[in-house]
């Protein structure tokens, strides 16, 4: 009998460096960097499953960590005559549901097989408050950098021969 249950985990890092166009900042000698992580857990059906492919419909749940930080472009001896910060970093927290359709094929080595895995689906997050050192950033538009919305991930994973 073949085991059509999915368990499956994920780690996602992102960078994006110099935003010039991040929230209205516009592009008046400022920039913006964003990196973000998400951990995402859930649990799938194989309504296809060959030795090599599987088709399933998913459902996970991620808890996520977005980091922006905001800089003044400036010269270093204007830098050093100012008494503010060139910077301000600002973080949030979240989680989010995703609801989507995976296919996976395996390639097999010799000490186990490697996975080209893809997955398309639907995203929905509870986005949390912009924070600076611990306080909230009032007028941070809590919508910047979202994952609400269709999305579509390609991954490479290492894995024992199916059951």
């Amino acid at each position: 009998m073949v085991n059509r249950w999915i368990f499956f985990s994920g780690l996602s890092i992102n960078a994006i460096p110099g935003l010039t166009r991040f929230g209205g900042i516009g592009n008046n000698g400022v920039t913006a960097t964003r990196t973000g992580y998400e951990f995402t857990i859930g649990v799938g059906y194989a309504l296809i499953s060959t030795p090599r492919f599987r088709l399933y419909p998913m459902l996970g749940s991620a808890a996520i960590i977005d980091r922006v930080t905001i800089t003044r472009n400036t010269s270093l001896s204007n830098f050093l005559q100012t008494s503010s910060a060139p910077s301000f970093t600002m973080e949030r927290d979240a989680g989010g549901v995703e609801f989507a359709v995976g296919a996976d094929y395996s390639f097999p080595l010799e000490y186990g097989d490697v996975y080209i895995m893809a997955k398309a689906g639907y995203a929905l997050s509870a986005l949390g408050s912009w924070t600076h050192e611990g306080s909230i950033v009032p007028d941070a538009n809590i919508n910047w950098f979202s994952r609400r919305g269709v999305f579509f991930q390609i991954g490479i994973g290492f894995g024992t021969e199916r059951q």
